[in-house]
């Protein structure tokens, strides 16, 4: 069993989830986590049961290429869920991936939140919808929507103040994930 079992989709959601592990264990060094991911989220003390490589594509057609991978890389994922039942599943950042993971963890008995809030824009109509019915929370990197041209913030100076379910006193509590100078 693990208490969390999170999803990185490539290597900027690994150093995410790599900073946001070590917070947890940092906070709370009983916590059981294992996940999707690779080197950050391994040296931060998550079990790395698969690398996330495979979800990593740009393009139609690279997307359609590694089609096979990623439906094989999400019955894996989806069977360490069902294996460990984990109170808390975390998907970071690839939305497309984690948003349709995150319900069939909600069916084992896990709370589901989305690590870095994924965009909706108007061409992706229903997408705000199908995000308020597939997690519990959405924890978003602040300030909200970086884009090109904006101030770029460094994973170090993401931290965290952790986590409903795992505050100290056992009532639950908030997430914040503040950007800072980088």
């Amino acid at each position: 069993m693990s208490d969390i079992v999170m999803a990185a989709g490539e290597e900027s959601g690994v150093r995410l989830g790599g900073a946001l592990a070590a917070e947890l264990l940092r906070r709370r060094p009983d916590l059981r986590i294992a996940g999707l991911g690779g080197g950050a989220m391994e040296e931060a003390g998550v079990e790395v049961f698969a690398p996330c490589g495979a979800l990593s594509v740009m393009g139609y057609w690279d997307a359609a290429a590694r089609l096979p991978a990623v439906l094989s890389l999400r019955r894996r994922l989806l069977s360490e869920i069902r294996r460990r039942r984990p109170r808390l599943f975390i998907g970071i950042d690839a939305p497309d991936f984690n948003l349709t993971v995150a319900p069939a963890a909600r069916e084992f008995g896990a709370k589901a939140a989305q690590y870095t809030a994924p965009s909706v824009w108007m061409w992706r109509r229903g997408r705000a919808e199908r995000i308020r019915r597939a997690v519990d929370e959405v924890w978003c990197l602040l300030p909200f929507g970086v884009i090109s041209g904006q101030p770029r913030f460094g994973i170090a100076d993401a931290f965290a103040v952790i986590c409903g379910g795992y505050a100290e006193d056992g009532k639950g509590g908030a997430a914040f994930f503040c950007g800072g100078g980088g």
